[in-house]
């Protein structure tokens, strides 16, 4: 049927079944924000931060395991699956129970700054996925400061189930910019007027990333993209 007035979508950790289609009586349980709705295949993956709900066109289904998606501009889909970014890491889903994939640098996010895992943006280039997390602070065992990593960009491979760490890559924004058959990724900061191509061949052993410019043209269709 139809209704007039505004709609209103809630969502909460019910179980299955006919009443959890019956929309506006929703409750968010969790008291959490809605981070972001994203499509895979066939499901709408509805994300607060610590939370995920899986709808498939018949029926809302929580996935209650106090994983999220953190950042709304984290989650990228790559080979059908969809990878976004939790305080405990960066997981994939295909609509299903997300799995972990960044065991290998568990320590990365077990030390990064909360507030600016909130603010993280990703984008894909080839069979990589880039994410940048931000500040990842590391402690002595008495508690003081080892070593700090600033403007941290954690890329993971698919093919090779590799990662690689690039460090002082201050962006807020990132995305793939193809020109010609060819696919740029590329990034940009808040409050600056420059966009660059982030090239992981040109990232060396001091964690430098090595950024050419964009054209202005360029820049304006990647701005309106």
């Amino acid at each position: 049927g139809t209704r007039s007035g505004g709609k209103v979508f809630r969502w909460d950790n019910r179980g299955i079944g006919i009443n959890v289609r019956e929309y506006d009586t929703f409750k968010n349980a969790s008291e959490e924000d809605l981070v972001t709705i994203k499509n895979v295949g066939n499901n709408m993956l509805i994300f607060t931060k610590n939370s995920i709900s899986v709808f498939n066109g018949s029926y809302l289904r929580p996935l209650d395991l106090e994983i999220g998606c953190v950042a709304k501009n984290s989650f990228v889909k790559i080979l059908g699956q969809g990878i976004f970014l939790h305080y405990t890491g960066i997981y994939s889903t295909t609509g299903d129970v997300p799995r972990l994939l960044s065991a290998k640098i568990q320590q990365i996010f077990d030390n990064a700054d909360r507030a600016s895992l909130e603010k993280a943006c990703a984008a894909s280039d080839g069979f990589s996925y880039f994410v940048h997390i931000g500040t990842v602070t590391f402690y002595k065992n008495d508690g003081s400061v080892k070593k700090v990593l600033n403007n941290v960009v954690v890329e993971y491979n698919l093919r090779q189930n590799n990662f690689f760490i690039h460090t002082d890559v201050p962006m807020s924004h990132m995305t793939k910019f193809v020109k010609n058959s060819t696919s740029l990724l590329v990034f940009a900061k808040s409050g600056t007027t420059g966009i660059d191509v982030f090239d992981s061949i040109y990232v060396d052993e001091s964690g430098q990333a090595g950024g050419v410019g964009v054209s202005a043209n360029d820049a304006i269709t990647i701005a309106e993209s």
